[in-house]
C-alpha cells in the first residue's frame, strides 16, 4: 500500500478544531478509497497560507524530501496555498522529491494541475538539453566573423592558422584564429553529390553511386546515406556560415539567435546548384511524407489485456494488439481484437497536445508558473553543487591527514603502501565529485520569459512539423502511455492518454 501524508489547516478564529477534524475525515476516506495509508498528519492551526508562517507545512516539506511518504493529500487547494499560483510552486517542489499532491475536492490532473506542471517539466528537460552550450558574447563575435570554432571541419574543407588583429587603444593584439579553406580533392566529391541531387537522385541513390564507383569518405570507408543527407543540407557549401542552428534534428526550426553570414567562407558549389538540388529534394520530401512512420510505436497499449499494440502494415496502416497478432501468427483465435487506424490515432494525439495542452499555454500567468517551476529545478541543482563541494572539502581534509601519516611512516621505516592506496582512493572520489559538479553546472540554465516562450513555441512548431523523426522523439518525451479500448460501437474507441508525470489518464471517446 502506498504511503500518504495528510495536511490540514484552518486560518481564523471563525474556524475551529471541528474544521480540522472534518478535513482529516475527508482525507482519510479519500486515502482508503484510493489505496493509500496515512502515515503522518500535519496540522497548522490559525495560520495563513503563506508557507513561512506554517511550521507543520515546513516539516511536511522536509519529510517529503526524506521520502517518508509517496503523496500529500489535502482537502482543498485553499487549505494548501493562498492561490493556484502558489499551489503550483509548492506542488512543483513536492514533485521534485517524487511526492504527488492529491486533493479530495479538486482534480489536480486538469489544466491547472499536473497537466501544466508535469508536461512542461518534460518539455523543459527536452528543450533545455539543447541549450547547455548556450551563446556567450565572445563566441558569438567570433562566429559573426566566420572563424572556425572547433570540432571537425565539414567534409570538403580544411582549416588553416591565421591571426585576427584587435586594437586596444594604442596597442594592437594578434589573436590566433582558424579559417576555412577548400580541400580540393574532397570538394570534387561534394560537387558531385549536389549535381546528382539536382538530377533527382535521393541520398540513398547517391550513396549507391559513390560506393559503386569507388568514392570513399575522409576515413577511407564507404559512404552512408545519412552523411550525404547532412552534407546536402549544410549551407556552408554555398559559402554561407551558420552557427547556433541546432543539431540535425532541430536545424529546421528558425532561431532568432542563430548567426548567419552569407558569402563568408569559400563556396564549393554555386547558389544556383544549391537551389536546383533543394528543389528536387523538396519534391521527394512530399512524395515520401510519413508513409510508414509509426510515431506512437512503444507508447500505445491495448486497454483490454495491457499488451503493446504493434504496427500492422498494408493499404490502411493500423496499430493492433500484439496478443491478437501473436494468436493470428499461431493460427489461433484470440479472445479480443483491438485495432485502431494509425493516421487517425496519431492525428488525434497531436491535435490533443496542440489544442488541450500547448494551445492554452499563452497567458502570462501560466508562463509565470512554468518559470517558477524551472527556477525551483535550477535551485535544486545549485543546492546539489553546494553539497558536493562540502564533500570535497571533507575528503581533502582526510587526504591531508593521510599525507602527514605517510611522511611519518616513511621516517619511521613503516611500509606506507596501505596509506598510498587510501590517498589514491580519496583522489578518485574527489575527481568523481568534481565531474558531478561539472555536470550539474552544465544543467543549470538561467530561465527567463524569452526562454519559456521559446520552449512553448518550439513544442508547437514541432507538433506542426513534417519532420517525423523529430516529432516521434518529442512525443516519446512528453507521453508516458496511450491505451486503446473498444467501446463496443462501430468505429468508436476509448483513447486514454497518460502524460509523463501524471498519476491519471485523460480519457476520451473518439470516432476512430
Amino acid at each position: 500500500m502506498k504511503r500518504a501524508a495528510a495536511y490540514a489547516r484552518f486560518s481564523s478564529e471563525n474556524q475551529t478544531d471541528d474544521s480540522i477534524e472534518a478535513q482529516l475525515r475527508a482525507i482519510t476516506e479519500y486515502a482508503e478509497k484510493n489505496g493509500y495509508e496515512i502515515v503522518e498528519k500535519y496540522i497548522d492551526r490559525a495560520r495563513s497560507a503563506k508557507s513561512d508562517d506554517r511550521p507543520e507545512f515546513q516539516r511536511m516539506v522536509k519529510d517529503a524530501k526524506s521520502k517518508k511518504f509517496d503523496a500529500v493529500i489535502i482537502h482543498k487547494i485553499d487549505r494548501f496555498a493562498r492561490n493556484i499560483k502558489d499551489a503550483a510552486w509548492y506542488k512543483a517542489e513536492l514533485n521534485q522529491y517524487g511526492v504527488d499532491l492529491l486533493s479530495v475536492s479538486e482534480d489536480l490532473t486538469g489544466t491547472s494541475g499536473d497537466l501544466i506542471f508535469n508536461i512542461m517539466a518534460s518539455v523543459a528537460d527536452w528543450y533545455l538539453k539543447n541549450l547547455k552550450n548556450e551563446i556567450n558574447t565572445k563566441v558569438r563575435i567570433t562566429a559573426e566573423k566566420a572563424y572556425f570554432l572547433g570540432g571537425i571541419p565539414p567534409y570538403g574543407y580544411d582549416v588553416e592558422e591565421t591571426y585576427e588583429e584587435i586594437t586596444f587603444g594604442d596597442r594592437v593584439k594578434k589573436i590566433p584564429r582558424k579559417k576555412y579553406v577548400i580541400n580540393e580533392r574532397e570538394a570534387e566529391v561534394v560537387k558531385l553529390m549536389f549535381e546528382l541531387a539536382a538530377k533527382g537522385y535521393s541520398s540513398i541513390k547517391i550513396e549507391e553511386y559513390l560506393n559503386k564507383n569507388g568514392y570513399t569518405n575522409r576515413r577511407g570507408n564507404k559512404w552512408s546515406y545519412s552523411t550525404i543527407y547532412d552534407i546536402l543540407r549544410n549551407p556552408k557549401y554555398k559559402g554561407t556560415y551558420v552557427w547556433a542552428r541546432g543539431n540535425h534534428r532541430t536545424s529546421h526550426i528558425k532561431r532568432d539567435d542563430a548567426v548567419v553570414v552569407n558569402n563568408a567562407i569559400p563556396a564549393i558549389i554555386s547558389e544556383e546548384l544549391w537551389n536546383k538540388a533543394h528543389a528536387e529534394m523538396k519534391k521527394k520530401r512530399k512524395i515520401r511524407k510519413s508513409k510508414h512512420k509509426y510515431l506512437l510505436k512503444g507508447l500505445i497499449y491495448c486497454g483490454v489485456c495491457g499488451a503493446h499494440m504493434t504496427p500492422y502494415g498494408g493499404t490502411y496502416p493500423r496499430y493492433v494488439c500484439s496478443e491478437w497478432q501473436k494468436a493470428k501468427n499461431n493460427r489461433e483465435k484470440g479472445d479480443h481484437f483491438t485495432s485502431i487506424s494509425k493516421q487517425k490515432v496519431e492525428n488525434f494525439v497531436i491535435d490533443f497536445l496542440l489544442n488541450d495542452v500547448f494551445g492554452i499555454l499563452n497567458s502570462e500567468e501560466l508562463l509565470e508558473r512554468i518559470k517558477a517551476m524551472m527556477q525551483l529545478k535550477e535551485q535544486k541543482h545549485k543546492d546539489e553543487i553546494l553539497e558536493e563541494k562540502k564533500k570535497i572539502n571533507v575528503l581533502k581534509e582526510k587526504k591531508k591527514r593521510l599525507e602527514e601519516s605517510f611522511i611519518d611512516a616513511v621516517e619511521n621505516g613503516v611500509n606506507p603502501e596501505s596509506i598510498k592506496s587510501r590517498i589514491k582512493k580519496l583522489d578518485d572520489e574527489i575527481k568523481s565529485l568534481k565531474l558531478r559538479i561539472k555536470r550539474y553546472n552544465e544543467e543549470v540554465i538561467e530561465i527567463d520569459d524569452i526562454t519559456i516562450k521559446n520552449m512553448v513555441d518550439t513544442a508547437i512548431s514541432i507538433l506542426n512539423s513534417d519532420d517525423q523523426v523529430l516529432l516521434e522523439d518529442f512525443l516519446h518525451q512528453v507521453i508516458d502511455r496511450i491505451e486503446i479500448r473498444p467501446s463496443g460501437r462501430s468505429n468508436k474507441n476509448y483513447v486514454a492518454i497518460k502524460l509523463r508525470g501524471l498519476s491519471k489518464y485523460i480519457s476520451k471517446l473518439q470516432n476512430i
